[in-house]
């Protein structure tokens, strides 16, 4: 916001992907904000109530200092609830930079250690967490728990066709990329 005088001093606009506020002042709309971030973390709980038949230990991973994650995880938080009243939940919130610097698949592993009733580990961003299935093989704990993230990489991918993970959710960057240009038009 503290460039928001500049740009409209130069009557210029910004459209923003992933952008945790609403439109207004310089920016005419926000392309894959809060909306899409808790649709896409219901999406990943109605996967999650869908394949455990509504008996689901899940482990939780946030990293709530990025506001977008924040409300993917609020967004799957409530739909969880929501379907699944007998579903528990463990929530972890990660710190920005332990996530961001390959701290986060240790935590984990250690959680799923201490309670080994988990069954499902969520993440908010499956492309900040890419190694997990290892992570949890190399500890011995393979098949304990099913993976499923939002915000998946092609390795994400890749590990779903292995068997290594359960499910994720896309960002369609490329698109948003595409509608971001077609509105300087």
């Amino acid at each position: 916001k503290s460039t928001f005088p500049a740009v409209e001093k130069a009557h210029a606009v910004l459209v923003p992907v992933d952008y945790p506020d609403s439109a207004g002042g310089p920016i005419p709309a926000v392309l894959l904000g809060q909306p899409f971030q808790a649709k896409s973390g219901a999406m990943i709980a109605d996967w999650v109530v869908a394949r455990s038949k509504g008996d689901a230990r899940v482990l939780d991973v946030g990293i709530d200092g990025i506001p977008t994650l924040a409300q993917l995880r609020k967004g799957f938080e409530a739909e969880l609830h929501r379907q699944c009243p007998n579903c528990k939940l463990t929530t972890i919130n990660l710190p920005v930079d332990e996530a961001f610097n390959n701290q986060g698949n240790p935590i984990i592993v250690s959680a799923v250690r201490r309670d080994p009733r988990i069954n499902y580990i969520v993440t908010v961003d499956g492309s900040v967490f890419n190694g997990l299935s290892t992570a949890l093989a190399t500890a011995g704990l393979t098949g304990k728990a099913t993976i499923a993230s939002a915000i998946g990489s092609t390795q994400n991918e890749s590990e779903i066709l292995r068997g290594t993970e359960g499910a994720t959710t896309g960002t369609p960057n490329v698109i948003a990329g595409w509608m971001e240009i077609g509105r300087g038009n």
